[in-house]
């Protein structure tokens, strides 16, 4: 399996190598506001988000801010 940015072409000549199956997840990540690389979950394909609870409580994240984020991954697929 392999991810968009970086991780797509090294999952693929290691597969070629090893003559196993390559496929790809397509996810955004969910980063804080103060500090996009710092991922508080992410989102993929049919909208699933999956949180990082320690992330989010230790920096005082609400519900709405989560949101803002989501829409703003899902407007830039």
């Amino acid at each position: 399996m392999a991810l968009p940015r970086g991780g797509i072409p090294v999952a693929y000549q290691i597969s070629q190598k090893l003559k196993i199956p390559f496929d790809m997840i397509f996810i955004r990540k969910l980063g804080l506001p103060t500090h996009e690389e710092t991922a508080m979950g992410a989102i993929g394909i049919n909208n699933i988000v999956i949180y990082n609870e320690n992330c989010i409580i230790s920096n005082s994240i609400t519900k709405s801010i989560i949101d803002n984020v989501i829409i703003k991954e899902v407007n830039n697929y």
